[in-house]
């Protein structure tokens, strides 16, 4: 029998984890629809360029010519040279595969239906960041970034398996 200072320190650590899971989550979500330049230099994603106020120049209706949803690499070249975007999008999925593992482990789920909903989760969640990305004239939505953050998913999903 469990005395009460077990059940709180286990209520509050089961309220930790969820905690912990939305929090992150909603952490990806900001910074996978943050209007970076880094990548883009030539692409516009401030109000000022060199003290210069764009802000009365872009026109109101901005539509893009054409914009490609989860476009795929023209050649391996283009995956090699985008190698670090892919691991800081690998990398960056791991934290949410580990924190949905547990979450949902605590839940009562099974190891193996527990990897394979943290992994769906992590798909869809990267699939929303990538359809919202379409929309945003300063970022681009890769089939590659969609490959690593599922791949990262699991690899979170194993890593807490691991513990």
């Amino acid at each position: 029998m469990r005395s009460i200072d077990q059940l709180k320190s286990y209520a509050c650590f089961k309220l930790s984890s969820s905690l912990y899971l939305f929090v992150y989550s909603l952490g990806l979500l900001i910074i996978g629809l943050w209007p970076f330049n880094v990548w883009q230099p030539n692409k516009v994603s401030h109000d000022s360029v060199n003290g210069l106020r764009l802000i009365p120049l872009i026109p109101k209706r901005f539509k893009p010519y054409k914009r490609a949803f989860l476009e795929m690499p023209s050649s391996l070249k283009e995956i090699w040279t985008n190698i670090g975007n892919i691991l800081i999008n690998l990398l960056g999925f791991v934290p949410l595969g580990f924190l949905l593992s547990m979450y949902l482990f605590q839940k009562g789920l099974s190891f193996r239906n527990s990897l394979l909903l943290s992994i769906g989760v992590g798909l869809c969640l990267s699939l929303i960041i990538e359809l919202l990305q379409t929309f945003l004239p300063t970022r681009d939505s890769s089939m590659i970034d969609l490959i690593a953050n599922t791949f990262g998913t699991a690899i979170g999903s194993f890593v807490y398996k691991m513990r």
